[in-house]
């Protein structure tokens, strides 16, 4: 099975000015994404959301909220046609030096240990930070950076582009030469 592994803040939506989405009003999707996910809802992949959560480590927001936060983004993406197979996240901070929080690959071993069937070097993952590509090339994906505003130069990453909607382009055209 092909992934597409989502980051969530800041890829799909719009993240705060202090990164931590704390409440339902604050969760607006980026323009395109929901023509980015349809697009990609035609291609052969399952997709995951992979999300670092510091918030809840803060206790800025409980299970609860993240959880009221989450369906809402997720009644947002519904009308793409995608169907998120599993949300992976970490709630822990930096210091905590926990195996899960990007960019250690702790969320795709979880996933492959679920998912075994999972094809990580067919898979992607779609993020809007460095940590994003550091785990994606720590768990042997191909990696669409998203750089809204114009600021990241990586060598890591396979594709650099400026919107959701265009990785989920680069996706497609990357599908269709394989």
């Amino acid at each position: 099975m092909r992934a597409i592994f989502l980051d969530r803040d800041g890829t799909l939506n719009i993240e705060t000015d202090d990164e931590i989405v704390d409440s339902p009003d604050k969760v607006w999707l980026f323009d395109g994404v929901i023509d980015g996910l349809k697009i990609l809802s035609g291609l052969d992949y399952e997709f995951f959301i992979v999300s670092n959560q510091i918030g809840l480590a803060r206790n800025r927001i409980t299970v609860d909220e993240f959880n009221i936060i989450h369906t809402k983004i997720m009644d947002l993406i519904k009308p793409s046609g995608i169907t998120i197979k599993k949300v992976y996240v970490c709630p822990h901070e930096p210091a905590d030096n926990c195996e899960c929080r990007k960019p250690k690959k702790g969320m795709i071993v979880q996933a492959i240990t679920e998912y075994p069937d999972i094809d990580l070097s067919n898979s992607w993952v779609v993020g809007d930070r460095l940590s994003d590509v550091g785990f994606a090339n720590a768990a042997g994906c191909r990696m669409v950076l998203i750089d809204h505003a114009g600021k990241y130069i990586s060598e890591t990453a396979e594709f650099v582009v400026p919107s959701f909607l265009e990785a989920a382009r680069t996706i497609q055209a990357e599908g269709s030469q394989a």
